[in-house]
């Protein structure tokens, strides 16, 4: 299962690395769209989060987080720099998620981060316009499905949590496996179109926010952040943050990508929201209101607007 895994990424990453794209210039994200049709969708990621606009949904239960906290110290995690990013390869193990309005298990493939020159920026999604120092993503594929590379482009193929960095004074000693890892050719891939390191087994539970802290989420469908940009993610994007130090965070801007240069802003852009909505699991946003079929006849209709109309004057008397 695991030959084949690797044999159909290897399959994906060809095909999106077939036309060059990158962050910036020529091939950036406003052209993305020119080689691969589906960036220019309709359900696109990142987005901003406007609280203004949040909807509260009952559904949005807790996330139940199987084997989180496992850790397997005869394991090692594979650690790829491929031009775009820093990936860990998390197959070889059995972090799971569930709950929170998901129909089915989905089990954690891998994790990738996005990050900027500087703290003022880096995130992919922002909140209410405001961008964080660096974002990850936990990448998750739909067990109902054979494996991510068949899951990637199918609905609610893929979900993924997103959590923001916040950048303090204090380094963060749950990263130092990863930081650690950034060293030899996967620091410096100058040349090399795919640089593989790998890393000591750490938790996943160990490099995110408390999981009591994690209740509060938002939640919404969208897509890939990079090409091919498919439509297939249920994407869950976190209001606690990660803390890291300047000392960690300057340690991913000196990652340098097979061209020679610094990978540097490695972000999309936020998206435009379209006809989607974005809801929370946090109850102190209003209620998602849901429209249901009405009766037919007049009659019916009548009464149904008288008793609207009184359900509205009571609100403002109250």
């Amino acid at each position: 299962m695991q030959t084949f895994f690797w044999k159909t990424l290897a399959v994906v990453l060809a095909v999106a690395n077939a036309a060059e794209w990158g962050y910036h210039g020529d091939n950036g994200p406003s052209n993305w769209k020119n080689e691969f049709a589906v960036c220019g969708g309709q359900k696109q990621s990142p987005i901003n989060f406007d609280t203004n606009t949040m909807h509260y949904d009952e559904t949005l239960t807790p996330l139940t987080l199987t084997n989180y906290a496992q850790l397997d110290a005869n394991k090692t995690y594979k650690v790829i720099n491929n031009g775009h990013t820093v990936t860990v390869m998390l197959d070889n193990m059995d972090f799971r998620l569930n709950g929170a309005g998901f129909a089915n298990d989905y089990k954690a493939a891998q994790l990738h981060f996005h990050w900027g020159t500087d703290n003022e920026r880096g995130s992919e999604h922002t909140l209410n316009g405001n961008k964080y120092s660096m974002e990850v993503h936990i990448v998750h594929y739909n067990t109902a499905m054979d494996n991510v590379s068949y899951a990637i482009d199918k609905d609610k193929g893929l979900a993924v949590l997103g959590f923001f960095f916040q950048v303090g004074d204090a380094d963060n000693t749950a990263y130092n496996p990863i930081l650690d890892s950034l060293s030899g050719t996967v620091l410096n891939a100058t040349g090399i179109s795919q640089a593989e390191g790998s890393v000591p087994s750490f938790s996943l539970e160990s490099i995110i926010p408390s999981i009591s802290s994690l209740d509060d989420y938002f939640r919404y469908s969208g897509s890939l952040t990079t090409p091919t940009c498919d439509e297939s993610v249920i994407w869950t994007v976190f209001e606690s943050t990660i803390p890291i130090s300047n000392t960690q965070m300057n340690k991913f801007r000196q990652i340098i990508s097979h061209t020679g240069e610094r990978i540097l802003d490695n972000f999309r852009p936020v998206q435009n929201l379209n006809a989607r909505t974005v809801t929370t699991s946090d109850s102190n946003y209003p209620t998602t209101t849901t429209t249901t079929e009405q009766p037919s006849g007049s009659a019916s209709s009548l009464a149904l607007s008288l008793v609207a109309l009184c359900a509205t004057v009571f609100q403002f008397v109250l």
